[in-house]
């Protein structure tokens, strides 16, 4: 089964991190930065207004949760530029062309899993939580938790590439919190570093034992 799109130019008219191409059920507000899903559980996708710059993070603040449902955000990539897609799965499960993801805790390209029991499942998440993506110079896909990168999830992807959202199951809403910083790797004591210098206070949390 396949989504319609919402009707998008070229480009983000608002001029925010998120593109105007979207799932029937996002909605898109605060000049770009916020997606919410409006109805069902599904049809939820979102991608970032411009291609990733090597070693740049896309990273969204969770929201808002509805637990009357299963699963929860999705996020990746893909090569297919939004405006140029006619339609879209139901969920980023169903995406075909170009795409790796993560899921709960494993990793898919092209709808099929590739990896298991990777980095923090993103189903144990709650709202406050962030979650971000990356391509590095090697063109290899860095998922993001709270600040902290959880490894190469896959490599080699194709580049340029869109960060992909799907707000599924349990996540309703989601911010834009980081979408213009590049990222360096910091020692392991020291994950929350970033390039500028900065420390940022980030919620409590670890994954489970």
């Amino acid at each position: 089964m396949q989504d319609s799109l919402e009707l998008c130019g070229p480009t983000a008219a608002h001029g925010g991190p998120l593109h105007d191409c979207h799932g029937r059920n996002i909605a898109i507000s605060n000049k770009g930065c916020v997606a919410r899903r409006v109805a069902s559980y599904n049809q939820g996708h979102g991608a970032s207004a411009q291609p990733l710059r090597a070693g740049q993070l896309f990273e969204v603040r969770i929201e808002r949760l509805l637990p009357c449902w299963s699963s929860s955000l999705m996020v990746g990539v893909c090569r297919l530029s939004p405006e140029r897609a006619s339609s879209l799965p139901v969920s980023a499960l169903g995406l075909r062309r170009a795409a790796w993801y993560i899921a709960s805790d494993a990793v898919f390209h092209n709808g099929v899993k590739v990896r298991s029991r990777y980095g923090v499942d993103l189903d144990t998440l709650s709202s406050g939580h962030l979650v971000g993506v990356m391509v590095d110079a090697q063109a290899r896909l860095h998922l993001y938790v709270n600040g902290a990168d959880q490894g190469v999830a896959a490599a080699p992807v194709s580049t340029p590439c869109h960060a992909l959202l799907d707000l599924y199951g349990q996540c309703v809403q989601v911010s834009v919190c980081q979408s213009d910083g590049a990222v360096e790797e910091w020692p392991s004591a020291d994950p929350l570093r970033r390039l500028h210098g900065a420390e940022r206070a980030l919620p409590t949390w670890r994954p489970p034992s």
